[in-house]
């Protein structure tokens, strides 16, 4: 069953019992309707352990009022236009209390086998205004008398608030009627409420998802995870945000898992040396599977990026050289192409491989935990170049969180860059000695933009208070990331073109109109390719002298440091 889906945004204030409503037409500039009551109850779930709480998302049951039904809101986000909003997905009411298979389902990746037990009922009297602007609705005031239960002690609090949400948040002006509602609001006495959920209300604050990571790399890859299930649920409705999220977080972490791979296994093996029938961490297979995910993922997300951009360049072009007919086709075939990878998205999601993946990477993250930053006589020892060092300050090893950035970080920065800097150097020598066909050299730089994303992710880890020229660093790679990633999309949009050209032609439809738009992408992609040697250069000249300004620091802390011996005389 697909759910509905529904973008909230919406304020929330605290009010005493006796404050009047305020003036909701902003003094007759808008028309506010007749006042409705409804009676609605909710009863709320979530895991033991309140894990869907800790993430912002919620699960409920409510009956009474306009929207009765399954309602699972996902995390909030920021809109575009500066506002904060949150998916909603309703799902049909039942008659049982047992929360549905499809609700499940959508929050899958959070809770995993654990059963959703009820964990709060809030009851809730509302009285209903529309405001509107010639005859449109464009916000909901709501002014509710709450009281919330606790369910496991039976703790109940009562209270008053106010709500207003948007009735359509894309419509031109709704914000600004939003904002000046809100202010409203404010000067009749109300208060942004701190606690934004009426659920957090009844339960009261509760703790991050987790406690701080106890070593750097483990702070990566459990942001790297939190963003991953993020849009988990919004992938699996094939929303362009949350197939996007899930990919381009589940990319970060490949890039963690190989720039330290050694030692996770070593920290893995450590940990499960007394675990009987326990394999360790097998960072291979767990890269294998990220692979999968990536490719499953990667299929849908070309096709919503590709869609956009040629949306965009046709846009850009008059009917008589890109006709209708044309347009209809790519687009008409690209909607049934997006419908169908987000379909094998959504089955792959569900498939208990996905929660095999989750649950490794949990582990993955416990060894992570338990790794140590080496000091400067071990890698010595082990023979590991110094060739960067951190500020001085302790990093992040076993116990000891706090410390932004590891030695552990750095040392992945720098396997990374020597990979970069091995294609960056292949590639300028083929091009350099070879006469290619653009195609060629798209598929030579192809390597190098992986290099430079994985590079461009472990550099992104590095603080920039320890380590200042780290901030040229990002800049360069981000710069190449961008030149590469528009050769890239270039190419697949180009793939697109010439197949859906080919079925144009065999349906005796005019083709002109597709080689308009083939040649304009290729175009794009030749112009794109010129200076990407330039910026590739700038990227290496960047590390290189975030490696030097390293070393002399660690001279001159050396030189003003007393030497071994000298205070005994």
């Amino acid at each position: 069953m697909t759910p509905g889906t529904h973008w909230e945004v919406e304020s929330t204030f605290d009010v005493s019992t006796s404050a009047d409503v305020p003036d909701l037409t902003l003094g007759g500039e808008l028309d506010a309707r007749a006042e409705q009551v409804h009676h609605l109850s909710a009863t709320y779930y979530d895991a033991e352990d309140l894990r869907l709480t800790r993430a912002k998302i919620t699960v409920r049951r409510r009956t009474g009022g306009k929207d009765d039904g399954w309602h699972v809101k996902l995390p909030a986000v920021e809109t575009s236009a500066g506002s904060t909003g949150r998916t909603e997905l309703t799902f049909p009411l039942t008659d049982s209390a047992d929360v549905p298979d499809e609700v499940r389902t959508a929050v899958w990746g959070y809770a995993r086998h654990d059963e959703l037990i009820p964990i709060a009922r809030i009851d809730n009297e509302r009285h209903e205004t529309v405001v509107e602007r010639g005859g449109s609705a464009i916000v909901e005031f709501c002014d509710d008398h709450v009281r919330g239960t606790r369910l496991r002690d039976g703790a109940a609090i009562s209270w008053r608030e106010w709500e207003l949400e948007l009735v359509d948040s894309e419509r031109g002006g709704s914000v600004d009627v939003l904002s000046r509602l809100s202010a409203a609001c404010l000067d009749a006495g109300a208060s942004a409420s701190p606690l934004a959920s009426k659920l957090a209300k009844t339960i009261g604050p509760v703790d991050d998802v987790a406690a701080p990571a106890s070593s750097a790399v483990a702070s990566m890859l459990r942001a790297d995870v939190d963003k991953l299930l993020s849009g988990d649920a919004g992938a699996r409705l094939g929303l362009e945000v949350g197939i996007h999220a899930m990919r381009t977080s589940a990319r970060n972490l490949q890039t963690t898992l190989n720039a330290h791979a050694k030692e996770l296994r070593a920290a893995g093996e450590a940990i499960n040396a007394g675990r009987p029938g326990s394999h360790g961490v097998e960072i291979s297979s767990l890269e294998r599977e990220l692979n999968e995910l990536i490719r499953m993922l990667g299929k849908s997300r070309d096709v919503q990026v590709v869609r956009a951009r040629l949306h965009e360049v046709s846009d850009g072009y008059p009917r008589d050289l890109v006709p209708d007919s044309v347009r209809d086709r790519i687009f008409s075939e690209l909607d049934r192409e997006e419908q169908r990878t987000a379909k094998r998205v959504t089955m792959g999601l569900e498939n208990p491989r996905y929660l095999a993946l989750l649950d490794s990477l949990d582990d993955v993250i416990e060894a992570a935990g338990e790794m140590e930053t080496p000091t400067d006589a071990q890698r010595v020892r082990s023979g590991r170049p110094k060739e960067i060092i951190s500020s001085g300050k302790k990093g992040l090893g076993k116990g000891k969180p706090g410390a932004p950035t590891s030695d552990l970080v750095v040392q992945g920065a720098q396997r990374q860059f020597k990979r970069f800097d091995k294609a960056r150097a292949r590639v300028e020598d083929e091009l350099d000695s070879l006469n290619l066909t653009l195609a060629q050299r798209e598929e030579l730089t192809h390597t190098l933009r992986k290099r430079n994303k994985a590079l461009r992710r472990t550099a992104a880890s590095i603080s920039s208070k320890e380590m200042p020229q780290v901030v040229s660093l990002r800049s360069a790679s981000e710069r190449l990331h961008d030149v590469l990633g528009d050769v890239q999309d270039s190419v697949t949009a180009r793939q697109w073109i010439r197949r859906i050209s080919r079925r144009a032609e065999a349906a005796g439809e005019p083709t002109f109109g597709f080689g308009v738009l083939f040649e304009h992408e290729r175009f794009s992609s030749e112009r794109a390719l010129e200076g990407f040697a330039d910026e590739a250069a700038t990227v290496s000249a960047a590390f290189k002298e975030m490696q030097d300004s390293q070393r002399k620091l660690r001279a001159a802390r050396k030189a003003k440091s007393p030497k071994k011996g000298k205070d005994k005389k």
